[in-house]
This record gives structure tokens, sequence and C-alpha cells, in this order.
């Protein structure tokens, strides 16, 4: 049996599936990977996901699409995560008299923080990078420290400073040179 047939055309289709929602973004956040020139009838992601978007939290991410004739593509991509500046301050002297309640504070934060925001325990706030600040009472006071790096990622460092009440010196207005050993 022969048989011929109309001719027809055969298209090939090239699947180009591409991972979008690359960025940088801070260690314990996540972003969304998402897949282009689509839509595909089905989507694989090194995850374990079947979702055309995916949460992640940073590294390399592999995508394997198929489209409604059975043919499957891969794209892969790393979704870099910053890590977050490590805050850290010193502060001279750590304890203060309440007639001298002037503390320097020192950053010593990692080389990667830009940006600071101090908080003197509701006193008052600065964003130097090494501010001093006069306290108006006595007490234990928390005083918090929060910095940011180039991509907004931050973090935060908080110590207790000590601002003593005057303290009184007793000084008699007599003494009793008797050599009996009180009062001399």
């Amino acid at each position: 049996c022969v048989g011929t047939s109309a001719p027809f055309d055969v298209t090939e289709v090239v699947l180009t599936p591409a991972i979008t929602g690359v960025q940088d973004f801070c260690v314990g956040s996540s972003i969304n990977l998402g897949v282009s020139n689509g839509p595909y009838a089905a989507y694989q992601w090194s995850t374990g996901s079947s979702a055309p978007e995916v949460s992640i939290s940073g590294g390399t991410y592999t995508v394997t699409v198929t489209d409604i004739n059975g043919c499957t593509k891969s794209a892969s991509a790393f979704a870099p995560a910053t890590p977050l500046p490590t805050a850290s301050f010193y502060a001279t002297p750590q304890q203060a008299l309440i007639s001298a309640p002037i503390i320097t504070f020192v950053n010593a934060s990692s080389p990667d923080a830009i940006t600071f925001q101090w908080d003197f325990a509701g006193f008052g706030n600065s964003s130097e990078e090494n501010p001093i600040f006069e306290f108006s009472e006595p007490g234990f006071w928390d005083v918090t420290l929060q910095v940011w790096n180039f991509l907004g990622c931050t973090s935060t460092a908080t110590q207790t400073i000590e601002i003593k009440p005057q303290s009184e010196i007793y000084i008699p207005n007599a003494f009793t040179p008797n050599g009996d050993g009180l009062n001399e």
C-alpha cells in the first residue's frame, strides 16, 4: 500500500528558558526566581518545586522546563546572598559618675558598615560614626548601634553603660589627736 500526503511544514521549536529575578540580597532574606520566554507546560527546579516561581535564599539554582510537545531545556543561575555587616563598638569610659557623664563611643564594626544609627537608651541618638554623648541621669543604660552595608543589610550591637550617682566623701570637721587611733 502506497500513500501520499499533502506537503506540510515542520517548525522546530527551540526552548530558551532564562531564570529571572536574580539580584544581590542579604543573608537571612530571600528573593523570588522565575522563568522567562514561557509559559511552559511544566517546571522542575533544583529545589524540588514544580511551580513557575520559587523563593530562594542564595546559591546556584537550576530549572528544567517542558513544553507542550514534551521537549525539555534547562537553565541555571547563581543568586548571591550578601553577608550582613557586623555591628560592634566600645565606650570610653564604660562607667562614669553623673558629675562627668560624657562617654565617647568608638565604632568597631566590620569595614562594610557604611551607615550608622546610635540610640542612647532613649536619651538621644546620632548618625555619626564615633559620637560623644552626655547622659543626664545615673543608672544602667543600654546603648545600641545599628549599622548597614551598601545593600541595606543590617546588624545591631548593644552594650550597657553605667552612670553612677555622685559619691559623697565624708570629711570630718573635727579630729582628736589623742593617740587612740580614732579621728586622728
